[in-house]
């Protein structure tokens, strides 16, 4: 899934300044991550990337096993 492009309203910097286009940053803040996109479902904000909940379980699946960058996996 790509991140969006045209937010619906202008942001200056990511919300938290967290970018998730940088992978490091996913696994950095992955608990916050699985909290608001996995469990609680309320991010993306009104879900205007269209995330499905099977998208949602992998996502969660990735930090349930340790949100491995490509760069660490054997």
């Amino acid at each position: 899934m790509e991140p969006p492009n045209n937010p619906l309203w202008p942001m200056p910097t990511p919300p938290k300044g967290i970018n998730l286009s940088i992978p490091l940053s996913a696994k950095n803040y992955a608990s916050q991550i699985m909290a608001q996109a996995v469990n609680s479902k309320t991010m993306p904000l009104a879900n205007q990337t269209k995330m499905t909940d099977e998208e949602r379980a992998k996502l969660g699946q990735w930090i349930q096993q340790g949100a491995l960058l490509d760069s660490e996996k054997p």
